[in-house]
Formats: structure tokens, sequence, C-alpha cells
């Protein structure tokens, strides 16, 4: 289980370059709809498509590092894939009172294509 509501928009950095996140209304969610939702809407395309599964792999190693027993990356690698219609949900119905609508619609686009690029929807036995 995680805490919070991981978008570059409540990313702050400290004076000696430590990132942090922070949102007041932060949320408590399964570990995998917070990984797929930063990842899928805070990198672009591009990068995403290069770097998802070793970034994920990197968070599956900080877990062992902090003494937390991870997933395999093959079971990790199949929840993520699934899960990436949550963070397009949310982005693609969150209001102009919490983002603009520019940060919206970037941020559903980017899961949208993640959410195609994995097959999302056949892998969850529907067609869009």
């Amino acid at each position: 289980v995680m805490i919070g509501d991981t978008h570059l928009s409540n990313l702050y950095i400290e004076g000696d370059g430590t990132p942090g996140f922070l949102d007041f209304l932060a949320r408590v969610a399964p570990w995998v709809e917070e990984v797929t939702y930063f990842m899928g809407a805070a990198l672009d395309i591009a990068d995403r498509r290069n770097w998802e599964q070793d970034l994920l792999r990197h968070y599956l190693d900080r877990l062992a590092a902090y003494g937390v027993t991870p997933p395999s990356f093959e079971s990790a690698w199949d929840a993520y894939r699934d899960t990436l219609l949550v963070g397009l949900f949310v982005w693609m119905t969150n209001g102009e009172h919490f983002q603009t609508e520019a940060a919206n619609t970037a941020n559903a686009a980017r899961l949208g294509v993640a959410a195609l690029d994995h097959d999302t929807w056949g892998r969850l036995g529907q067609r869009p």
C-alpha cells in the first residue's frame, strides 16, 4: 500500500535536490496504482516505452533493499499493464478545479497510449 497522489504537480524539490511529494488530499492505494499512475502520466511516451521495465525493476529492487518482499518482476509487470486504466480514468474525469485542462489532457493521453501499447483492454477481456 502506498499513500499519495504521485503526479508531477505534487512534486517538490528540497534545497539539497531531494525530491518529495505533497498532497493534502492524498489517498491510500495499492502500490501498483501509484506506480502506473505516476509512470504512465509523468513520462513522455517515448521515455516510458524505453524505461518502464527498468524503472519497475528499480522500484522492486528498492522495496527489497528496505526489507519488503517484492512481487516477482513478471507478477509486477502483469499488474502494471493491467492497472493502467485506473490512472487513465482519474485523468479523464479530473476537474479543472484540481488541475488545468492542459495537464488533465496530457496525462490522460499518455496513459491512454500506455494502455494501448500494453493492450490493457484485451488483457482484461475487453476491447475499446
